[in-house]
């Protein structure tokens, strides 16, 4: 083994990070049908570059079991939709249309209508640029 001369604050510094990486991406803390994304977090104001912003990683359910339940694709998107921004919200991040488009492998403008008609149903779904 190499001895490399950091000095302890820099080697414990160093190890916390490793410990945390490996903890947030390699642990249990997932659970079946979780990915980990990362999104902006719900205090950055409109307004801030995108190089700028604080991100957040947040555990995202693309798939639970219940889901074939659900009948209805409409339904089940209008499902998806709701999940995915709650988690992520609950989590301190805001999900924009286009980060909700990516995970669901649909269009942004599938994306928008879906959103804009939970809404006429009295939904709120929190995203980024639309009402929080």
């Amino acid at each position: 083994m190499h001895d490399y001369s950091f000095p302890r604050a820099v080697c414990r510094s160093r190890a916390e990070l490793f410990i945390s990486y490996i903890d947030l991406y390699f642990s249990n803390h997932r659970k079946e049908g979780q990915i980990i994304f990362h999104a902006v977090s719900k205090d950055v104001p409109p307004g801030v570059p995108v190089d700028e912003m604080n991100l957040v990683s947040v555990n995202i359910t693309i798939y639970d079991p219940d889901d074939c339940k659900v009948k209805d694709q409409q339904e089940l998107l209008d499902k998806w939709i709701m999940r995915i921004s709650n988690e992520a919200y609950a989590q301190g991040a805001l999900l924009t249309q286009a980060d909700t488009a990516i995970l669901l492998g649909e269009s942004t403008k599938t994306i928008s209508r879906h959103i804009a008609a939970l809404e006429e149903k009295g939904e709120l779904v929190l995203t980024r640029g639309g009402r929080t």
